[in-house]
């Protein structure tokens, strides 16, 4: 396997993906997605927020998305329901598919040049305890990542509604 050729084949896997369920939920909508989005834990609530940041964001907030584990997969839901513009939307699933996996495979190839002598198939116990400690750098940066995604969300969040007072 060739460098380039992960990168790009995780892509296009990658956009391919995000294309088709950017496709369903614009095609099935968010009538369908509240019936069956409770089944993986999808709620109203939480696509009203996800359809704030995408309205609010738009190209910036899909392709912040896609830098975020497990939202990575999700942002093109609430894309998809409010038919965000899909050559915006493809253009910045692209940039941010192709940078999350460029990342994953230059800490793959920088582990693997690191330690040549270790055989993956031979002692496969000694490669998840090397992934784990060289993965730490990544880690932290998903960390802060993360806390600027949940910063966003907090920033975004509808503000609590004035309470009257009854006399």
């Amino acid at each position: 396997m060739s460098f380039w050729g992960v990168v790009f084949a995780g892509t296009i896997g990658s956009y391919v993906g995000s294309a088709i369920t950017y496709w369903v939920a614009l095609k099935l909508g968010r009538v369908f997605i509240e019936r069956f989005g409770k089944w993986v834990h999808i709620t109203p609530a939480k696509i009203d927020r996800a359809e704030r940041i995408v309205h609010r964001y738009e190209a910036g907030g899909i392709f912040f998305a896609r830098l975020l584990p497990v939202v990575r997969h999700l942002i093109s839901i609430p894309a998809g329901i409010i038919k965000m513009n899909f050559a915006t939307f493809s253009v910045m699933t692209a940039v941010g598919s192709f940078i999350w996996c460029l990342v994953l495979a230059k800490f793959s190839l920088h582990v693997f040049e690191k330690h040549k002598d270790l055989d993956p198939v031979a002692n496969p116990d000694a490669m998840v305890q090397l992934i784990k400690h060289e993965s730490l750098p990544i880690v932290g940066a998903i960390a802060v990542l993360c806390a600027l995604y949940l910063l966003a969300m907090k920033l975004t969040a509808p503000k609590e509604a004035a309470t009257l007072e009854t006399p």
